[in-house]
């Protein structure tokens, strides 16, 4: 049995896209533990559809709208969620001191750090850094503090995202969930990730071409800029920058596949249950043992060695076998 019975639990993880899903895991172990409680989480206004997606959780609070506060004003707002526990998953400094000064009942949190240390109560001494646990992992391990068991088997992890995606009018890119089998390929990271060069993903359109595929590339308008003319573009729909990130999840949830380094749209893919192929180098903390996408059709590609150029040396026809395994199998 649960050591605690909270009415109220708040998930903190005002980072990325990637890291939020995976922490949605929490979320729906918290929901098996406490059914009756109210879950919330934490976020960023960027990140604000995938948390709503997430049927585990029933409310998003969004710290970009409470961090604009003046200081008496954002422990006033903690205080009116009338939380009494807080999980401090990604620890952000200011989050921690303000759910201290709201008085929170139970804070949970890694204490490695000064500032959690003396503003936590239900302390974790665990490192992330140099951790061969999976991210998603070390999210779960924080229910020890309440005397749970941390689920540390990925399969199993990577069935615990319970996520419906709301449908979006998808414009020209409708034609690419019309297709008979349809592709996303997402080159770009805005730098968080080590990224497969573009000859690569242009050699890959070509194969895909010629199979009969129907590709979509996708990327904000500033990515799309960058990509350039150096992706055969009348070999695909092109999407950079024309779909916000509700499009794009919903987008996501209807294709056959999706390839991309380790960056959000990967997470998106492998949370929503479709087929999602990670690029990956195999240098710590960035390989796949901590990154790698989790889901029920969710693998990845790593390369033998980490590459010093920055450019991954998996070749397009390790990718390119990848998908016609997928078409085979639907």
């Amino acid at each position: 049995m649960p050591e605690l019975s909270p009415k109220h639990i708040v998930i903190s993880r005002t980072d990325g896209i990637g890291d939020v899903i995976l922490t949605l895991p929490l979320a729906t172990r918290l929901r098996a533990l406490y059914p009756k409680a109210k879950i919330s989480f934490l976020g960023r206004s960027y990140t604000r559809c995938v948390i709503e997606a997430c049927q585990s959780v029933d409310i998003f609070l969004n710290w970009d709208d409470i961090s604009s506060l003046a200081r008496n004003e954002q422990v006033a707002q903690v205080k009116a969620w009338d939380s009494d526990m807080i999980f401090h998953v990604f620890p952000r400094k200011e989050v921690i001191e303000v759910a201290h000064e709201a008085k929170i009942p139970t804070r949970i949190g890694t204490a490695k750090r000064w500032h959690a240390l003396t503003k936590v109560n239900k302390r974790l001494w665990y490192s992330r850094k140099g951790s061969d646990l999976h991210e998603a992992q070390l999210n779960l391990k924080m229910l020890e503090a309440i005397g749970q068991v941390a689920c540390d088997d990925l399969n199993s992890i990577g069935e615990l995202y319970n996520m419906s995606v709301p449908s979006q009018d998808l414009g020209n890119a409708q034609a690419i969930v019309d297709a008979e089998f349809s592709i996303l390929l997402h080159p770009l990271s805005h730098g968080s990730a080590l990224e497969w060069p573009l000859e690569s993903f242009a050699k890959l359109i070509e194969l895909l071409s010629a199979k009969g595929v129907t590709v979509g590339v996708t990327g904000t308008a500033k990515e799309r800029e960058t990509m350039g003319d150096r992706l055969p573009w009348d070999k695909v729909i092109d999407l950079g920058g024309q779909l916000n990130l509700d499009q794009l999840l919903y987008l996501i949830s209807k294709v056959d596949g999706l390839v991309a380094a380790s960056t959000g749209p990967l997470h998106m893919a492998a949370a929503t249950g479709i087929n999602a192929l990670g690029l990956y180098s195999p240098k710590r903390p960035i390989f796949p043992t901590r990154w790698a996408p989790l889901g029920p059709k969710a693998s990845y590609l790593v390369d033998d060695v980490h590459p010093e150029d920055g450019r991954l040396k998996i070749t397009p026809d390790q990718v390119f076998g990848r998908i016609l395994e997928w078409k085979a199998s639907r």
